[in-house]
């Protein structure tokens, strides 16, 4: 079964400092996010309350005025509500992209696909046909069963492509059976529950309505269990308690020289913010801008790290452990300038509420992920960044390779189909005709053995009979010839 969170952001909503000390509440809106529950052959359903969740609004951050008081947030919640407008239509971009999930990915529906799609797993590309061929889905419904649950969230236009929709997935079930993953691993005997980490999916279609591109599984957070996977069935492989064989260097170093800090999220995971969404928006927007704009080399300060950070506060990335933020401030190991990056498409967890996501579109034209976990008192106490959602501008020759091989490997395709359908349609046929005849043949061998056989058999009896008439006749002939020599022998002697 597939969920469907459905999402919309709207412009609104940031924070930041006022005199080091005070934050106010950013502009902003949010609306509720409906579950909708989708199976394959069947229509939409409505969720239960309990399925319900929070999307903040997004966009770029606003001077905010002075902090507002616990009575004025109370004064305004008890003010009547606006009269509701009609809600926006949604975009096609976002139903084309939901058809795609709804329908196992475009596995389903393979004439959503252009014949040139590409398919990003991993570092490496899959033709369309290579890609409607592969079985990570059946594998995983072999050994979940019915259990095989495969969320999808947040639902929002790549800020760098319009042409694009990223969406974020987590997967979760009963392991009830063996599971070998995509590589004929070792199998997984264990059993019980499971849940991925949110990563992210992309799919982007051209004017017709076809998808071109997809990717899922991108990761957008690890824990302690996971190094940051790259793959959707890597993440269903950790969670089922696998390890994974590849290496990620730049983690292994930086946790040669960090003091081991827990990744995993403190607390337990909530259902609701533990204060307004627009807050918590605003709190992620003004550490993940004190973070990750502060020149390089300087401190951060310390009335700014009271103000917004926890004192527990942890900090990690894709390619560095986790540490204390005093660390992190001080080391700035998310490399590279942030200069001019836009912060948007901010929103609350599906999973947690205590976390607000956002995507980071760096001037190069690279879109990476990044989160804030936000506590009751308004402070972060965790933030991820650094999780590659798409590349940017800059020149990658092995991707360039793959892309320009990519026609190659559709030619190959193409000739091994066409060899395929000749082996059904005349090799198979042909093979079986002379399969038959050999059969033919063989039987009429044996027929005319068995019959050569009797023959032979029928021969040898008849000779066997004449044998005796032969010898039969002769005793008769010795008794008969017996008389007449006796006679003559006895003329002889007289």
């Amino acid at each position: 079964q597939i969920i469907l969170i459905s999402t919309h952001t709207a412009a609104g909503s940031a924070l930041i400092l006022e005199k080091m000390r005070t934050r106010s509440r950013p502009s902003g809106r949010w609306l509720l996010a409906l579950a909708i529950a989708a199976p394959l052959t069947s229509g939409f359903v409505a969720p239960s309350l309990s399925q319900l969740a929070r999307s903040p609004a997004a966009g770029p951050a606003q001077v905010s005025q002075a902090r507002r008081s616990r009575a004025s947030r109370t004064r305004v919640a008890a003010a009547p509500a606006a009269p509701e407008s009609a809600p926006a239509p949604v975009d096609r971009r976002i139903q084309l992209a939901k058809a795609f999930v709804v329908d196992d990915f475009g596995r389903a529906n393979p004439d959503l696909l252009q014949d040139d799609f590409a398919f990003e797993l991993g570092s490496s590309l899959l033709t369309k046909d290579r890609y409607l061929k592969s079985d990570d889905l059946a594998r995983l419904r072999e050994a979940c069963g019915d259990t095989l649950r495969v969320a999808a969230s947040d639902f929002r236009i790549d800020p760098g492509d319009d042409e694009a929709v990223l969406f974020t997935l987590a997967v979760s079930g009963v392991q009830s059976a063996p599971y070998k993953g995509l590589e004929d691993k070792d199998a997984l005997k264990g059993s019980g529950p499971w849940k991925t980490l949110p990563t992210c999916g992309r799919c982007a279609f051209d004017a017709s309505g076809k998808c071109y591109a997809a990717t899922l599984g991108a990761p957008l957070d690890r824990d302690d269990r996971s190094r940051g996977v790259e793959t959707l069935a890597d993440a269903c492989w950790v969670a089922m308690g696998g390890k994974l064989g590849g290496l990620n260097v730049g983690l292994a170093l930086s946790e040669l020289v960090t003091r081991r800090t827990p990744a995993t999220p403190r607390g337990a995971p909530a259902t609701e913010p533990l204060i307004d969404a627009a807050d918590a928006v605003g709190v992620a927007d003004a550490a993940l801008r004190e973070l990750l704009l502060r020149p390089e080399g300087a401190p951060l300060p310390d009335g700014v790290a009271a103000a917004l950070f926890a004192d527990d506060c942890v900090v990690l990335g894709e390619g560095f452990a986790a540490m204390p933020l005093k660390n992190a401030a001080k080391q700035q190991p998310w490399g590279g300038s942030f200069d001019g990056a836009s912060f948007c498409n901010y929103r609350i967890a599906a999973d947690d509420a205590r976390r607000v996501l956002c995507d980071v579109l760096l001037p190069s034209g690279r879109l990476e992920g990044a989160s804030v976990y936000v506590d009751a008192d308004e402070k972060a106490f965790r933030c991820s960044v650094g999780w590659v959602i798409r590349e940017g501008e800059k020149a990658n020759y092995l991707a360039e390779l793959q892309k320009a091989a990519l026609p190659l490997d559709r030619a190959i395709d193409a000739a091994v189909e066409t060899y395929e359908q000749l082996d059904k349609t005349v090799l198979q046929p042909t093979a079986e005709f002379l399969d038959n005849t050999v059969l033919s043949l063989d039987a009429t061998q044996a027929a005319l053995g068995v019959a050569l056989a009797d023959a032979d058999k029928g021969v040898a009896n008849a000779k066997a009979e004449l044998d005796k008439a032969l010898a039969a006749t002769q005793a008769s002939y010795e008794t008969l010839a017996a008389g007449p020599k006796a006679l003559a022998a006895g003329a002889e002697k007289a």
